[in-house]
């Protein structure tokens, strides 16, 4: 993820069945994103989530499709797990510089794809870049 200053806010109630709590006050979202799936990071420029719009939200417009890639080689010092976390955090970096890039406030139900190409891993991030603004 980008290294960033954000201000302190309160997350949304979430409301539905099965949704993971947030990470606890202070966590590191790149480390709690390694640990779980990431569902939600919020920083004053963008909002990434897998699920849809959190609560607060409105769509002003669509605007469309963002994909990104990142890759990573396996070796002896980070192994396969190592690298999949660099690959991922490389995808998840450039989506969000290009979903900022289009004027997306909000992208919204992000997948990650996984493939290994002779000792590289890739991960494909995309989802539906949208302009938000808070209700």
């Amino acid at each position: 993820m980008q290294e960033h200053d954000s201000e302190s806010f309160d997350l949304p109630e979430w409301g539905t069945a099965g949704a993971p709590p947030p990470p606890p006050p202070g966590t590191d979202l790149d480390d709690a994103a390694e640990q779980a799936d990431l569902y939600l990071d919020v920083t004053a420029e963008l909002i990434l989530t897998t699920t849809q719009l959190p609560p607060g939200y409105r769509v002003r417009s669509v605007i469309g499709l963002v994909s990104a890639e990142g890759s990573a080689s396996v070796n002896d010092d980070i192994g396969f797990n190592g690298a999949l976390a660099v690959a991922k955090s490389a995808a998840l970096d450039r989506l969000s510089s290009d979903a900022s890039t289009s004027g997306a406030g909000a992208v919204v139900g992000i997948r990650l794809t996984v493939a290994t190409r002779l000792n590289d891993v890739v991960v494909l991030a995309y989802g539906t870049a949208l302009d938000v603004k808070q209700a």
